[in-house]
């Protein structure tokens, strides 16, 4: 101001560079505090699971798979389980960092379901432009995780979802951004393969569902895509490196040639095992839960 109580060029605009700065701060302070409360809404629903040591036998067999892994018997020695080596290696990852037990497990699917959420609202946001909608996606997963008793378990399922979804994120970022640079498409498009090859390594089953999404993205995008053999290119390259990273480990403990062999014996076992358990609850049910 000057001395006439009249506003120069300078105040003016110096004002205006306040005012600016601080609607930059709310417009930050705002998706901040929604992650912040995500993270409370999260540790909240998922709180209960610190309670018990473990709620299935699934989580128990991939909790001792892991300790032994740590103790220098990697997966397929000393315990078996005919599932990839993805679940093995992030339950030990947690257990090696934060001590082998089961409140390690713990932390790590509630990091696990967090980031779900977030990329799941990044989804949201980029692919229908609605926050509302990214918001209800972020606030209703973690809930519809916990249906059931199975929900409160660090099953392979909350695993594979998150590097399935976090694969969905940077495959539209790929595709669907047509002033994207050739170095920064590709870029996108093997991180995404890679984060499906992840979830493939978590549970065999998940490469068909990832086949049939990115196939639908990618047809549907096609003619938009300035890099399409590119882009292909790179999504299949990062899809099987986790694999041969996996095949490449175990074939360097000399695994291998083993785990073939003895996953199709388990196979083959699994009709023999169901017609056991049916024979036994038949039995029960005559003997009136004697037999």
């Amino acid at each position: 101001m000057t001395n006439s109580g009249t506003a120069t060029d300078a105040d003016i605009a110096v004002h205006l560079t306040r005012m600016k700065f601080g609607q930059r701060l709310i417009m930050n302070a705002k998706p901040i505090g929604f992650l912040i409360f995500l993270l409370f809404w999260v540790l909240i629903l998922r709180a209960p699971t610190f309670l018990v040591s473990a709620v299935d036998w699934d989580e128990g067999l991939y909790v001792l798979i892991a300790s032994q892994w740590l103790s220098g018997h990697p997966p397929y020695t000393t315990v078996l389980e005919v599932k990839p080596i993805g679940i093995f290696a992030i339950f030990a990852a947690a257990m090696g960092v934060l001590g082998e037990s089961m409140a390690s497990v713990r932390f790590i699917t509630i990091a696990i379901v967090y980031m779900t959420s977030v990329v799941l609202l990044l989804i949201a946001r980029r692919l229908l432009r609605n926050d509302i909608a990214g918001a209800v996606a972020a606030v209703s997963y973690p809930a519809l995780t916990l249906a059931g008793l199975q929900g409160l378990s660090s099953n392979t399922e909350l695993f594979y979802i998150f590097f399935n979804v976090l694969g969905l994120l940077f495959l539209i970022v790929s595709i669907s951004n047509p002033e994207s640079t050739r170095r920064n498409a590709l870029l996108y498009a093997l991180a995404a393969g890679l984060s499906f090859g992840a979830a493939v390594q978590i549970k065999y089953v998940v490469a068909v569902e990832t086949a049939l999404f990115v196939a639908y993205f990618l047809l549907a995008q096609y003619r938009s895509i300035r890099y399409a053999p590119s882009v292909f290119l790179m999504l299949a390259v990062g899809g099987v490196l986790p694999s041969v990273c996996a095949i490449g480990y175990l074939w360097a403990r000399r695994r291998a040639r083993v785990i073939p062999r003895v996953q199709f014996r388990c196979l083959r076992a699994i009709p023999r095992h169901k017609a056991q358990s049916r024979h036994l609850d038949r039995t029960k049910a005559r003997t009136g839960g004697l037999g």
